[in-house]
């Protein structure tokens, strides 16, 4: 009986943590529980990034054009904003390859793309997650015959809560309006 009213307790403790988290908004990408595998060999998942703005796009490893030109404007949106601002954001590139693109390769196109610093994080994850997080980011993209794919550009920001605030497409320069949005959510101070 001693064990029951213990476990009973437990429950209901973690029951009244769980309460006192505040919510996710329905239209939330954290609501995904994507699960993640880095080029580190780490498995966060993409709700661990919680609590501060994410910058993300999707792309495959062996792509020689247009992923390292996605990977570049990332790296220029970031360089456009303040010290401080940079480091509020986390950046996120997420393979729609994870049948190739495995630890190694992973790797190699972080460092090819200079994107090795902490708060990037390079991943695959399940072909299943892919697809959910494809669609949710409203990315596209199709295998071609030869083993490569024609994708689109989409670099998204969420917010804080994993919400979409902005989308860009535009990799021949930054899009003003996206990146008024990307300033103004780095501008706030967020928690480490």
């Amino acid at each position: 009986m001693k064990y029951l009213s213990a476990l009973l307790m437990l429950i209901l403790m973690g029951t009244s943590i769980a309460a006192n988290a505040p919510a996710l908004p329905g239209d939330s990408l954290y609501q995904l529980k994507v699960k993640l595998t880095a080029r580190d060999g780490s498995r966060p998942r993409l709700d661990q990034l919680r609590g501060r703005p994410v910058l993300i796009s999707m792309f495959y490893a062996s792509c020689g054009g247009i992923c390292p030109a996605v990977a570049f404007n990332m790296r220029r949106m970031e360089a456009a904003l303040t010290p401080e601002q940079r480091q509020n954001l986390r950046s996120v590139m997420v393979s729609f390859d994870p049948a190739h693109d495995d630890q190694a390769a992973l790797g190699k196109f972080a460092r090819d793309n200079k994107l090795e610093d902490p708060r990037w994080i390079v991943a695959r994850t399940p072909l299943s997650s892919v697809r959910e997080l494809a669609a949710a980011l409203r990315f596209r993209y199709r295998e071609l015959p030869g083993g490569g794919f024609s994708h689109s550009t989409i670099i998204t920001v969420l917010d804080a809560d994993g919400v979409v605030r902005a989308r860009t497409s535009d990799l021949a320069q930054l899009d003003p309006e996206f990146m008024r949005v990307l300033s103004a959510m780095t501008s706030t101070k967020v928690q480490p």
